[in-house]
């Protein structure tokens, strides 16, 4: 439960792991006909766009994440640590020994490099020192708040009952409200048109990460209906049939796990402290306006038009 990252918690409420009609594809980066500067470096080097999208097409761990801005921004900011642990691999004399790849993103050398630069995480020996652990690391064993949702998706460029999917989106919402039609009408007449990703109940969903959507979710209350709201390039309404506040796990509950807990903790806790030194070392900055135009209206149709 708590190894899940904020991208992963995204892609579940979102619906970011998106399968093409053969169950295979995954969506690929909307960019443009041009390639934008995304990222950039002290030394005077750049990631574009198109240099992402090629990153991202061999990563298949990444793929599912860009289909929208903060999915997008996170692949980057992967990409950017990797370029950054290259760089300082050959500051420090690493000796390259693989020789296939793209030179500048070389996942294989950055990993031999992180494992050198990178605090030693070592799991509890026994239960003792879990508990221990857990003592003085309560932060590392709260569950966020959950809220059982209901979801309507679609893709903006979708037509249903003769009107883009924002519009019919907001009239349905108008109409529920109004007690017109209910939430499960409207869930069945999205079905008809859209069906990659599930529509209706989502079960119980963790609300965390730094999207606008799961900050709107977090903010709203038990019954509330929130939407349209738009994240990349789909629409969706939320309703929140009920909510769960973030609570302290209790020895007891986490006794089994904590062990684990206690590595996966330190070594999420590591790679942050690797990004933020390295980043600061080598002057990476990610430019989120330039991420965020990869998803924007004229950027779909200037991609239409190549």
């Amino acid at each position: 439960m708590f190894e899940r990252s904020i991208v992963h918690m995204a892609r579940s409420v979102l619906g970011l792991r998106r399968l093409a009609a053969a169950g295979a594809l995954l969506l690929a980066l909307p960019l443009a006909a041009h390639a934008q500067v995304l990222a950039t470096f002290a030394n005077g080097e750049t990631i574009t766009s198109s240099e992402l999208d090629k990153y991202v097409s061999r990563r298949t761990d990444l793929r599912g994440a860009t289909g929208n801005y903060w999915g997008a921004e996170e692949a980057l900011r992967e990409m950017a640590l990797t370029r950054a642990l290259v760089l300082e691999g050959g500051k420090m004399g690493v000796e390259r020994r693989s020789k296939a790849g793209d030179d500048r993103f070389d996942d294989i050398y950055a990993l031999a490099v992180y494992k050198r630069v990178a605090p030693v995480c070592e799991r509890p020996a026994d239960d003792a020192a879990a508990k221990a652990w857990y003592e003085a690391h309560p932060e590392a064993f709260v569950l966020p708040p959950t809220a059982r949702l209901t979801r309507v998706i679609l893709p903006l460029g979708q037509k249903i009952g003769g009107q883009s999917a924002m519009s019919w989106l907001f009239e349905q919402a108008t109409r529920i409200s109004q007690g017109k039609t209910t939430l499960d009408e409207v869930v069945a007449q999205a079905e008809q048109v859209y069906k990659l990703d599930a529509q209706g109940d989502l079960g119980w969903v963790q609300l965390e990460g730094d999207s606008a959507v799961m900050r709107a979710l977090d903010a709203a209350g038990q019954g509330d209906l929130l939407g349209p709201v738009q994240e990349g390039s789909f629409g969706y309404l939320f309703y929140i049939q009920a909510k769960r506040n973030a609570r302290q796990l209790t020895w007891d509950e986490v006794r089994s796990s904590a062990a684990r807990r206690a590595e996966a903790w330190c070594r999420q806790q590591a790679r942050e402290q690797v990004q933020e030194k390295l980043f600061a070392q080598y002057g990476v900055t990610l430019d989120e306006k330039a991420v965020r135009a990869l998803f924007s209206d004229d950027a779909a149709q200037e991609k239409a038009g190549s």
